[in-house]
């Protein structure tokens, strides 16, 4: 996911990618590749006054603590969906947040698909009338993707990872 958005934030050239952090030795030589600075250590890009924004796309168990240490740093935080793993966990990213005055945002890159726009611009010009229910889902080609997401305990699974659209109005 991070190298999705790294093709898309350099391609607007509206915003510089200072560099990543990955666990992992060659994701971190792949980056290099990409011509990114690639960091030995999250607490790195943290300490770096240069990076005002870090972007999270790490498996989602870890999102709170990566984000508020970020936070904390006095960084600004865009955050892989599903953005925590419990709403009590948003909460308290949210209220770290307001108290070092930064902004938190969930990236939810379904609000950009065709299909979702449609929807939303009939909806909004009432064209499709009262709204009851409605029901958008994304289903992957290849069933669940064979790394952490379909975990549990990492990610909380394909629906929370994934998720659905479902706006109910009665």
């Amino acid at each position: 996911m991070g190298s999705y958005h790294g093709h898309l934030i350099t391609e607007n050239g509206r915003v510089e990618v200072k560099g990543t952090y990955d666990l992992l030795e060659e994701r971190r030589e792949a980056s290099k590749q990409a011509g990114y600075h690639a960091y030995d250590s999250f607490e790195a890009v943290l300490n770096d006054s240069s990076v005002e924004v870090v972007l999270i796309a790490t498996p989602n168990d870890v999102h709170k603590e990566l984000a508020i240490q970020a936070l904390q740093a006095g960084k600004h935080v865009i955050c892989e969906k599903p953005v925590t793993m419990s709403v009590s966990d948003f909460q308290d990213m949210v209220a770290v947040a307001d108290e070092v005055g930064k902004v938190l945002m969930v990236h939810q890159n379904r609000r950009w698909d065709e299909d979702y726009l449609i929807i939303k611009k009939m909806y909004n010009e009432r064209t499709i009338g009262d709204l009851f229910q409605l029901e958008s889902r994304v289903h992957g080609a290849n069933g669940i993707p064979g790394d952490w997401r379909h975990i549990k305990q990492y990610g909380g699974g394909m629906l929370l990872d994934w998720a659905f659209i479902c706006w109910t109005r009665w």
